[in-house]
């Protein structure tokens, strides 16, 4: 989902330990903030023109359960291709960095929302 500082706030607060919960996602999300500097920098791009999907989200996950064992609770028949550490999101979003220089800087788990 797309969050604001206060969703950001509330999660620090009482953080997501189920990962059956919001695991549609992949427990990714997205700070309204990183939305918006993507939107802008692809627009505002010199290097790059064209027609392009790109994945936006957080490079972290929104549970406190570690990615590789909520993918292999969850997801047990998946294959794992390339294991992931800690928390970091198991969708790669390395193309908007590729393409317009766009990298997420908004984490819940930053000290200013209640770390």
């Amino acid at each position: 989902g797309m969050w604001d500082d206060d969703t950001f706030k509330s999660l620090n607060k009482k953080p997501i330990s189920d990962p059956w919960e919001r695991c549609q996602g992949f427990w990714t999300y997205l700070h309204i903030k990183d939305a918006a500097s993507a939107c802008r920098m692809a627009i505002e791009s010199k290097g790059w023109k064209g027609h392009e999907k790109f994945f936006l989200n957080a490079k972290d996950t929104m549970i406190t359960v570690e990615t590789m064992e909520a993918i292999k609770e969850v997801y047990p028949e998946v294959e794992i291709r390339q294991e992931l550490e800690g928390h970091v999101a198991p969708i790669k979003i390395d193309l908007a960095e590729k393409r317009f220089g766009w990298t997420p800087k908004y984490s819940w788990r930053d000290e200013q929302f209640g770390s």
